[in-house]
């Protein structure tokens, strides 16, 4: 009888520590032969050992430079004490310098052999990934992405964030609110501020379309709404004082009989 994984983690470790129903899921295998499940492209995978055959190799070198270049030290400082006038006729500092420099040539290599397998791992990746990239499209196709619904952050990408700006200026008519601002010479106010139409490329103002604009400050104003129907010289511009920074809503009428158009400027003293 097969004896349960959390068992025999449990019963090795002489702990009552017991993996987690997930971990177990995970450690999960199939049948000899067979490919892993479609279903489950990735829990069915063990990942890929860390350590290859050139980690174990470069780990090795490294460790066993530090011998030679150990002795190699030892036996130069010795010569180098026992003979400070000709170093070079000294046997000892030639045989140090020798077991020296093989134990830097061995240091260099199992710095060549990590680096080589850092540069395996990287290729193991970026191959595992096109793996699964071919196995399962779907996961990494920008064309299951959600489209953006017209509210910007929606995951949206550039061209949907370009398509809704062209749709404000067609929606628009090509028509904006903008203001201008100065400091207030009314007491008790902070800024005096205009509001005004302003027209992208040609448009209904520019050939004389537009009829009247209301604009609409709020309810603490004594006019919540002023009409403006007057010459277009100046965008149907709207003089007034305020005490603070709001919302501006204007309904622009037109006169060749299309629908009322409704703008916004929030009107800050920046």
């Amino acid at each position: 009888m097969r004896v349960p994984l959390r068992q025999r983690v449990a019963s090795s470790t002489g702990t009552s520590m017991a993996l987690s129903e997930s971990t177990v899921c995970a450690w999960r295998t199939e049948p000899v032969g067979s490919s892993p499940s479609k279903s489950a492209p990735y829990a069915s995978r063990m990942a890929s050992p860390s350590r290859s055959p050139l980690y174990e190799s470069a780990a090795i070198w490294l460790v066993a430079s530090s011998v030679p270049i150990i002795v190699g030290l030892a036996l130069v400082d010795h010569s180098h004490v026992k003979n400070r006038a000709s170093l070079w006729t000294s046997r000892s500092f030639e045989v140090g310098v020798v077991i020296l420099s093989g134990g830097a040539l061995m240091f260099v290599w199992g710095i060549i052999l990590f680096i080589a397998h850092r540069q395996a791992q990287r290729l193991a990746g970026a191959t595992s990934g096109q793996e699964r990239e071919a196995e399962h499209p779907e996961a990494f196709s920008t064309e299951t992405h959600p489209k953006s619904d017209g509210r910007v952050g929606s995951g949206s990408n550039w061209n949907d964030l370009n398509q809704y700006r062209e749709l404000r200026y067609s929606s628009n008519r090509g028509l904006f609110l903008v203001h201008t601002w100065s400091p207030s010479k009314v007491a008790g106010q902070v800024a005096d501020v205009v509001v005004h139409l302003i027209q992208h490329r040609d448009g209904p103002l520019t050939f004389g379309k537009v009829a009247a604009v209301e604009y609409t400050f709020g309810p603490k104003f004594d006019d919540h709404s002023v009409t403006k129907s007057i010459s277009t010289a100046n965008g149907f511009a709207m003089e007034t004082s305020m005490w603070g920074p709001m919302l501006c809503v204007a309904k622009v009428s037109f006169n060749d009989g299309t629908d009322p158009l409704l703008l916004e400027r929030y009107i800050d003293f920046d």
